[in-house]
């Protein structure tokens, strides 16, 4: 059941600041289409050794955490990291595979370098007489069929979808647990650009600078919803914490800067 928005202020205004709901983005381990500097989008890729660890580590930091839910991508770099997260989860954390929380699909460009696809992009883009920087969020890929990356190997057909279509997802998919989990902590496994989003989005940043919120591999960003008539007003407690994988990097934590 889908609560209208004017009965959910009903609810929040009538329990004051009693409701809340935290929520625990986690982008995978690294995996081994990171490493090789892959668009994987929908593309199923693996955890590398180091990215296992990372996500080991991972689970350590969030040991003492009782999620009542786990919304996890469907995709299996993000089900294999969420696995190891919960192995040892004694709260009986009731887990959701979703494709709401996938990463952007690069259409054609699956499998392609990183390089080769945004300078085709780019191509594009000049040919239509357009600036890069102002249309990258906008342009959607043309679709294409590829393997999947996988030990069957078998092919697949991607469907392309815009920087700006993968933040509408996303953030219609956070509305949507805002309606079903009033004082809940949920946790949500998912990938670099659908994190960066919606961390996008409640920023109030442009997507042309979207590249700027992706959180690194095996990273912990948190965030409290409650307001529900303003659900964009969301309070930062964490952005891309890495200090328990001990690789150095950049961390925000209750706005604090370091390393």
């Amino acid at each position: 059941m889908v609560w209208s928005k004017d009965y959910l202020n009903h609810i929040w205004e009538f329990l004051g600041e009693t409701i809340k709901m935290r929520f625990t983005l986690i982008r995978h381990g690294e995996t081994d289409a990171n490493v090789q500097k892959l668009s994987q989008g929908h593309l199923e890729s693996i955890l590398t050794v180091r990215g296992i660890e990372q996500t080991k580590k991972l689970a350590e930091r969030l040991k003492d955490e009782h999620f009542n839910f786990a919304y996890i991508s469907d995709l299996q770099r993000t089900r294999d990291t969420a696995n190891i997260v919960l192995e040892n989860d004694h709260n009986n954390t009731e887990r959701i595979l979703t494709a709401n929380l996938r990463e952007q699909c690069k259409g054609k460009y699956e499998g392609w370098t990183i390089k080769d696809r945004e300078d085709d992009i780019k191509r594009i883009i000049k040919e239509e007489g357009k600036e890069y920087s102002e249309e990258y969020h906008l342009f959607k890929p043309a679709d294409g069929v590829g393997l999947d990356n996988t030990s069957n190997n078998k092919k697949r057909f991607y469907l392309g979808e815009s920087v700006k279509e993968m933040q509408d997802r996303i953030v219609s998919f956070y509305y949507s647990l805002l309606n079903m989990h009033i004082n809940d902590n949920i946790l949500l496994v998912s990938s670099g650009m659908a994190i960066g989003s919606l961390v996008s989005y409640f920023n109030n940043q442009s997507l042309k600078d979207i590249k700027t919120s992706i959180p690194e591999n095996g990273s912990v960003t948190i965030y409290e919803a409650n307001n529900i008539s303003n659900p964009r007003e969301a309070k930062e407690i964490s952005y891309n914490d890495i200090r328990h994988i001990g690789e150095g990097g950049f961390t925000k934590v209750k706005g604090l800067y370091g390393v």
